[in-house]
């Protein structure tokens, strides 16, 4: 690939935009806006360049756009431009064209571009002396604080006022914006405090989800401390949507953590109910809201409730037609991944005609929108077809969909589907006869394991049955091997008290169903009269 710094992270850019996106900059952006300067042209003239050009950066646009690789030398020819600096300058001219065409597209949509929207005018105006339309703008910026009870937003509004009124040297308003100012200054600087800090709960919870790791260092101490956080103890704003939107949501997560699933589901579900009190947040920020459903899905799976997880994922597909949802077309990949991928979960409850419907289907929009998919939805609906075809042995197709998952590079999401992935990708080599591989395999796979502090003696007692399998030229296991091997991942009793090892056993057989593979394997071998 022929290209600079700068135009990969134009290339990103351009490929990341939707069609409606596209649309819009193209309708803000016609071509034969007008010529070249005089200099320009003189310039493409001594260097080969094509004397009536035209709107440069819009062709580059489309030539960017059908591009799967970026390639700049094949731009500039196809620009007809051989001076480097000037195509330069037409690549940084595009990329901030569509910085601001996005920033036009979605500030209607958008409380937060519409304040600083404001905001920057303000500020052009009070530069320029113009201090009334000024005020105006900081009335409707001051508005927007408010509703969205934001006490950052409302310190930003309150000193570009006060730069207006000193500017102006109006002494009254300045008394009366800092008589003002003394009674609010405890309560604008406390949710000033409360947001900063809610974003940083919001981080602090969103690492603890992802390096689900207690043995890591600050994992425990920021667990803890998340759980006593006065901001998610009790409601601190009711008033304010955002804030209430926030508070449910950080606190399902926690709870999730923590191991409550009852607080967990309670947590989830008030969070959709805020949503659906409130339509125009979920017509401005409908990603959310498919959120808000899939953490209730998830949650209520957990509850064994796969009926309200159905309907939850049956609510994901059908929103978006019955409200007028803008930019579509950027979500539906969104939902149609989550949507199809939350009902794995619905696996126990399903016949096998459903089960291979919903992975066909998988399969499908895997491969349509790979390219939409974050990671972590990736390994989950990777995990998910491996599975399937782990459990209907198609060992070859088993690994095709588990490999890519057991070889990347952050092997720290999800680390409980990281065991599993790995578990039936070493089951469906053993079955496939790949001793060669696992030879060589089963030692890092066991220091993985003990790396990554996964202690599991069911996992362990597993690959050394593998191990002598193998050093055996056996393709079977006894049955007394088979009986261990089932003991060490038998479900505990319903009811009964469980150690921290046997909810981990619990919960990996809840993901791999390994009795599936044993009871196949059992049928193999004669057992004992």
């Amino acid at each position: 690939m022929n290209s600079s710094g700068t135009g990969k992270e134009l290339f990103q850019l351009v490929h990341s935009m939707t069609p409606t996106e596209k649309r819009h900059f193209r309708l803000a952006n016609p071509g034969n806006r007008g010529r070249s300067s005089k200099s320009e042209e003189k310039k493409d003239k001594s260097s080969g360049g094509n004397k009536n050009d035209e709107n440069q950066f819009i062709l580059l646009f489309d030539i960017v756009e059908k591009q799967d690789e970026l390639d700049e030398v094949l731009a500039m020819k196809r620009l007809k431009i051989a001076d480097r600096n000037r195509f330069s300058r037409i690549k940084n001219y595009l990329y901030k064209a569509l910085l601001e065409s996005l920033e036009d597209y979605y500030r209607e949509s958008s409380a937060d571009a519409q304040f600083f929207h404001l905001i920057n005018q303000a500020q052009i105006l009070i530069n320029r002396r113009l201090y009334q339309p000024a005020s105006r703008l900081l009335n409707k910026a001051s508005k927007l604080a408010a509703e969205k009870g934001n006490g950052t937003y409302g310190l930003i509004v309150l000193t570009l006022e006060m730069d207006r009124l000193t500017r102006s040297e109006h002494l009254d308003g300045m008394e009366h914006s800092l008589r003002a100012y003394e009674d609010q200054k405890s309560e604008l600087v406390q949710r000033s405090a409360d947001y900063l800090d809610l974003h940083m709960i919001k981080s602090k919870a969103t690492w603890l989800l992802r390096r689900e790791d207690p043995k890591k260092q600050h994992w425990q101490e920021w667990l803890q401390e998340l759980a006593e956080h006065p901001l998610l103890k009790e409601l601190k704003y009711p008033e304010d949507t955002e804030f209430t939107l926030y508070h449910y949501n950080l606190n399902g997560l926690i709870n999730g953590l923590l191991g409550k699933p009852e607080e967990d589901y309670r947590n989830r579900l008030a969070y959709l109910n805020t949503y659906k009190d409130n339509v125009n947040f979920i017509q401005r920020w409908p990603i959310n809201y498919i959120i808000a459903l899939g953490n209730v899905a998830g949650s209520a799976a957990r509850m064994g409730n796969f009926q309200e997880l159905l309907e939850c994922t049956t609510e994901m597909r059908q929103f978006m037609d019955r409200l007028n949802i803008k930019n579509r077309s950027s979500l539906d990949p969104i939902v149609e991944v989550r949507s199809h991928a939350l009902e794995l979960d619905a696996y126990p409850v399903q016949s096998a005609a459903e089960q291979r419907k919903l992975n066909e289907q998988l399969e499908e929009i895997y491969h349509r929108c790979e390219g939409d998919m974050a990671e972590i939805w990736q390994i989950i609906v990777r995990h998910g077809i491996g599975r399937y075809h782990f459990w209907n042995q198609s060992w070859d197709k088993a690994l095709e969909w588990l490999g890519p998952v057991v070889h990347q590079s952050d092997d720290k999401l999800y680390p409980e589907m990281q065991i599993s992935c790995r578990l039936m990708y070493t089951l469906s080599h053993f079955e496939l006869g790949n001793d060669r591989f696992l030879s060589s395999y089963l030692p890092k796979l066991k220091q993985w394991l003990r790396q990554n502090g996964q202690q599991w003696e069911g996992l362990l007692f597993l690959f050394q049955q593998l191990r002598q399998a193998i050093q055996q030229q056996s393709r079977s296991f006894s049955a007394e091997q088979l009986n261990a091997l089932a003991a060490h991942f038998a479900r505990p009793v319903v009811g009964q008290q469980t150690t921290a090892e046997e909810q981990n056993h619990s919960h990996l057989l809840e993901l791999l169903n390994l009795e599936h593979w044993i009871d196949i394997r059992l049928k193999k071998v004669k057992l004992p009269v």
